[in-house]
């Protein structure tokens, strides 16, 4: 599919869209992950919703593109960039296009330069299970469940004012 993303943009233009994202693979490497393992122990333990026994979530963004289909994937979005759309072309997650391919193969660099996640400071997702997480990639960043308290509650409760007024740092 990845040499017929064009075509693809094409069909969805015909059916009338107003707007297609175009959803990147996001590829952790192992040693990404012991980092974020590493950070976790040292800077977010108090969440206590990692035990032992279990893998955190970022352990399975493990699916990669080879070499050969990410090259093959760029000049379809060359292609895709050289047109003018009736419909609204966007990458998810929203990136500078020299660094697509880098994110893709699974650079350790974060996304837009940046240093910090202001996720957990700005967002409330919630689960279908009634579960508040500040970030919808990573549960373990949970601050309360609805079906047990009211959000007024879950925001006043000690861990979560703690979970919102942490800053997570990306790079050092």
């Amino acid at each position: 599919m990845v040499g017929r993303i064009y075509e693809m943009i094409e069909f969805l233009e015909s059916k009338g869209l107003d707007t297609i994202y175009l959803s990147l693979p996001w590829f952790l490497s192992d040693q990404t992950s012991a980092q974020m393992d590493e950070y976790y122990k040292k800077n977010l333990n108090w969440l206590c919703t990692v035990d032992e026994t279990s893998r955190p979530s970022w352990h399975a963004y493990k699916y990669s593109l080879s070499s050969d289909a990410v090259d093959q994937l760029m000049e379809q979005f060359d292609k895709v960039n050289q047109r003018q759309w009736k419909t609204k072309v966007r990458y998810n997650p929203e990136i500078e296009y020299d660094r697509i391919k880098d994110f893709i193969l699974g650079s350790a660099k974060p996304v837009q330069n940046k240093t910090q996640c202001l996720a957990i400071k700005q967002r409330m997702d919630v689960f279908p299970n009634g579960d508040v997480i500040s970030c919808k990639f990573f549960p373990e960043m949970l601050a309360g469940n609805l079906t047990q308290e009211s959000v007024g509650g879950i925001i006043a409760t000690a861990k979560a004012v703690k979970t919102i007024s942490a800053s997570i740092l990306l790079a050092s």
